[in-house]
C-alpha cells in the first residue's frame, strides 16, 4: 500500500511538471508580439558577410543608398544596417523593415531563414523558376513589421534580381515609412486655429501640425508664414494665393518668380538688407509634375540662400492650379538646420502639403 501511494504521488508530480511545460509553451505561442521599432528610412539587411562585402552587396547598396533629392549635403532615402544570419537576434527581430538577401543554393544561417519563410515548395521554385525571387511577409516577429525575402540560386542571378525588384521593394518601404512620418508630424495633433483661419481666408484645407505657429498673416496680400522652431532647426511654411493669369501659369519660371518675390518680401535675417532667394547656382533645381488630391501641380526642390547674409538650406515648393476658382496656390516649405539631418524634416513638409484640399 505504501509503495502504491509513493507511485501515485510520483505520477501526479510528473503530470504536474508536464502540464507546466505544456502551459509555458502555450503561453509563449500566444504571447503578444512586441511593436516594431525603428525610424522612417531604417532598413535592416540580413545577409552573409561574404555576400554583403562582395559584388552582391555592392549592387544592393548602389540601388538602396540613393540620395534624397536636392539637399545641401547628401543624405540617402534609406539608412541601411547589416547583420549576418548568425547575428540576427531578438532585438533585430523587432525592426520595422527587414530584408533577407540570400543565395538559396548555399546552406547558411540566412538561407535557413529564407527557407523557413518559403517552405519546401517555395525553395524548389526558387531554385527552378528564375521569376520567383521575392516574397513579403507582415508581422513576422513584431506588429507593424514588413519583411522582404530577396533570393536567387546563384550570386549572378541575385544581382539581376536586385535590379529587377528594387522599385517594388522601394515603393513598399516608402509606403510603410509614410505611416511613421505622418505619426511623427502630427504627434501633437492639429493647430485647429490656424487650420480654421486658412479655411476662412483662402478657402483651403491644410492639416497644419500643432507645433507650427503663425509668424505672419497678411490677409491683404493673401500670404501666410508659419514657423516651427527648435533649438537646432527652423521649419517654415509659406502659403499664398494668386489669380490665375499670364504670370501665374504653372511653369518653372513662374514658380521660381513667385518664390523669390515672397522670399524678398517676407523672409529676412538679423542682417540689414538680407532676404531669401532660390539658389540654382550651387545646386540645380529639380522639377516634377505631381497631383495633389486631384489638382495638377508643379513641384520644385532646391536650396535657398540669404542674400547679403550667410544662411541657407533646403526647400520644396508647389504651384497648384485651382481651376474652379481660377487661381493658383503657392506652397513652400523651407528648412534651416545646419547641424541636423534634413531628410526627415523635408519629408514632413511632403506630408503636410499632401493634405491640401480645395
Amino acid at each position: 500500500m505504501k509503495n502504491l501511494k509513493v507511485s501515485v504521488r510520483l505520477s501526479l508530480c510528473v503530470c504536474f511538471l508536464l502540464s507546466l511545460a505544456f502551459s509555458s509553451c502555450n503561453m509563449e505561442d500566444y504571447r503578444p508580439k512586441p511593436k516594431a521599432i525603428g525610424k522612417a528610412g531604417g532598413v535592416l539587411v540580413v545577409a552573409e558577410k561574404a555576400l554583403w562585402e562582395g559584388v552582391v552587396g555592392d549592387a544592393f547598396r548602389d540601388y538602396f543608398i540613393q540620395p534624397y533629392p536636392v539637399l545641401p549635403q547628401p543624405e540617402s532615402y534609406f539608412d541601411l544596417k547589416h547583420v549576418t544570419g548568425e547575428q540576427f537576434g531578438r532585438l533585430q527581430r523587432e525592426w520595422r523593415v527587414i530584408i533577407f538577401l540570400g543565395n538559396v543554393s548555399k546552406v547558411n544561417a540566412t538561407s535557413k531563414y529564407i527557407g523557413k519563410a518559403l517552405g519546401e515548395e517555395g525553395i524548389r521554385r526558387a531554385t527552378e523558376e528564375l521569376d520567383y525571387n521575392l516574397a513579403f511577409r507582415k508581422d513576422v516577429w513584431a506588429e507593424g513589421q514588413d519583411v522582404a525575402y530577396l533570393f536567387a540560386p546563384n550570386d549572378g542571378q541575385l544581382i539581376d534580381n536586385i535590379k529587377k525588384r528594387f522599385g517594388q521593394i522601394e515603393q513598399r518601404i516608402l509606403e510603410k515609412d509614410l505611416e511613421k512620418i505622418k505619426a511623427n508630424t502630427y504627434q501633437g495633433g492639429l493647430n485647429r486655429k490656424t487650420v480654421a483661419k486658412l479655411k476662412r481666408l483662402f478657402n483651403i484645407e491644410l492639416e497644419v501640425p500643432l507645433d507650427f505657429k503663425e509668424a505672419i498673416v497678411d490677409s491683404l496680400n493673401s500670404t501666410v508664414w508659419l514657423r516651427r522652431e527648435t533649438r537646432s532647426t527652423s521649419s517654415n511654411i509659406l502659403i499664398k494665393t494668386l489669380p490665375y493669369g499670364e504670370n501665374t501659369q504653372i511653369t518653372k519660371e513662374n514658380l521660381m518668380m513667385i518664390r523669390d518675390l515672397v522670399g524678398k518680401e517676407y523672409i529676412t535675417s538679423s542682417t540689414e538688407g538680407a532676404y531669401m532667394i532660390s539658389d540654382d547656382v550651387n545646386l540645380p533645381i529639380f522639377y516634377k509634375e505631381v497631383n495633389i488630391n486631384g489638382r495638377y501641380a508643379l513641384e520644385a526642390r532646391g536650396i535657398w540662400a540669404m542674400e547679403n547674409d550667410f544662411m541657407g538650406g533646403s526647400f520644396i515648393s508647389y504651384l497648384v492650379y485651382d481651376k474652379d476658382n481660377q487661381r493658383v496656390i503657392f506652397l513652400d516649405g523651407f528648412l534651416y538646420g545646419p547641424e541636423e539631418d534634413k531628410r526627415p524634416l523635408m519629408q514632413r513638409f511632403e506630408v503636410i502639403f499632401s493634405s491640401l484640399n480645395i
